[in-house]
This record gives structure tokens, C-alpha cells and sequence, in this order.
């Protein structure tokens, strides 16, 4: 074992699955550097990475000038560039989808859309693909089923129902939001 692999060992937490055993040293485009000096071809990296590659250089070149002007403010701030953003959005969708909310993470976009989609319909339930991932925030987190890992995680809740369909609808991932008598605790 190397030395990075046992102080990741040592300090790194996984949320659900074990780590990957190659350590990722530097990407470009879509090619993974490890550090024993492997070229992988990236097929899991998500978010940016997968649309627009690596090391994409206009990506970086945005980054720099944004770095040069205003990189991040607080959420109740707002920056040219946020804004025009906003406008070129809305230009594109129709104008019942005319407002923008720019958040930093996938967990955080999920926890507002089940936000604001609770707050329309009025409703409490969720429906959570099986082997889906929504984000380790805690709402984002409570509609990710995986059969497995909801059976091995201590604390997390898996149906134990009688009927055909009730044992369907917990393979799919649905969710009634609440703890009845039908549900036990793994």
C-alpha cells in the first residue's frame, strides 16, 4: 500500500461504496492521470468535467478572469455576470421558467427543486429512483435508494411490506415520507 493510500485510509470517509483503488493525480480532456502512472479514460466524472472535459482551456480562462473580478459572493449578492447569465438563461426557456437560481452543488439544486416542488403542490412525498444519487445534503440524500446500501446502513429505513405492489414500490425507491408499521429499521 502507498503512502497516499494509507493516509486516505486513515482521514477520507466514502459515503456509500468503498473509494476507487487508483489515486487520480491530474486530468486533461478525458484522460485520468494516476499517480503510479496510469492514463484512464474518464467515464465517471460527473458535473463540468464530463460535458466539457478537463483542464477545458476556456474553462480555466473564465476562471481566472472571474478569479480577477469577483469569484464568489454570498447568495444574497448579486454580480453583472450573475446576472447576465440570468437574462441569457430566460431567453432560452419559456416564461414560466424565467427565474434563475444558481446554487454550488447537485445535492443543493435537488434540495431546492424538492423545496419548491413541496411548496407548490402542497404535498410531503418523495419519489426517489433506485441506484439513483441526489447528493449527500440531507434531503437530497433521504430520496437516494439503493436496495443494498439502504439494508446495510444502520439507521436508514427499507420496506418489509406484504403485498406485490407495496414490495415494488419500495424496489423503485418511492417513499411515503413517513414510518408506519409496514416499515423496519435495518
Amino acid at each position: 500500500m502507498s503512502e497516499l493510500h494509507e493516509i486516505a485510509e486513515k482521514h477520507l470517509v466514502r459515503f456509500g461504496g468503498a473509494f476507487a483503488e487508483a489515486i487520480i493525480e491530474r486530468a486533461k480532456g478525458t484522460v485520468l492521470y494516476t499517480t503510479d502512472g496510469r492514463e484512464i479514460l474518464d467515464f465517471t466524472s460527473g458535473q463540468m468535467s464530463a460535458i466539457l472535459g478537463h483542464a477545458n482551456p476556456e474553462v480555466l480562462k473564465a476562471i481566472r478572469e472571474a478569479s480577477e473580478t469577483v469569484a464568489h459572493l454570498h447568495s444574497s449578492q448579486r454580480s453583472p455576470a450573475v446576472i447576465r447569465l440570468a437574462e441569457k438563461l430566460a431567453a432560452l426557456l419559456p416564461p414560466s421558467l424565467s427565474k434563475a437560481m444558481f446554487l454550488s452543488t447537485g445535492g443543493e439544486a435537488n434540495e431546492c427543486a424538492i423545496r419548491m416542488a413541496k411548496l407548490y403542490t402542497g404535498g410531503f412525498e418523495i419519489v426517489g429512483f433506485d441506484r439513483a444519487w441526489h447528493g449527500m445534503t440531507g434531503g437530497a440524500s433521504s430520496t437516494t435508494y439503493t436496495g443494498a446500501t439502504a439494508r446495510r446502513w444502520r439507521g436508514r429505513w427499507c420496506c418489509r411490506r406484504r403485498t406485490a405492489t407495496a414490495r415494488a414500490s419500495c424496489a423503485t425507491g418511492i417513499t411515503t415520507g413517513k414510518r408506519s408499521s409496514t416499515w423496519a429499521s435495518t
